[in-house]
């Protein structure tokens, strides 16, 4: 979340506006910007608490392509 010139919650911000299916993980020790029930409201995004285990960062990702995936298909 804190990174030069802007926080992770902008750059997701922003990336969603150049790509809304983007999925994004967001990381953080500590962040009084973002937690879980803020990280709810964002769609598409998904919020760890650091440290993060092996397993838990690939659950994540999978699910978030999973989700991609889910949203492109057409019926």
């Amino acid at each position: 979340m804190t990174m030069p010139a802007m926080n992770g919650l902008e750059l997701c911000k922003r990336l969603h506006v150049l790509r809304a299916d983007l999925p994004v993980i967001l990381c953080s020790g500590f962040s009084e910007d973002l937690d879980k029930e803020k990280a709810k409201n964002l769609e598409g995004r998904t919020f760890l608490n650091k440290p993060i285990s092996t397993r838990s960062l690939a659950e994540t990702i999978r699910k978030s392509i999973d989700g991609r995936e889910e949203k492109g298909k057409t019926a």
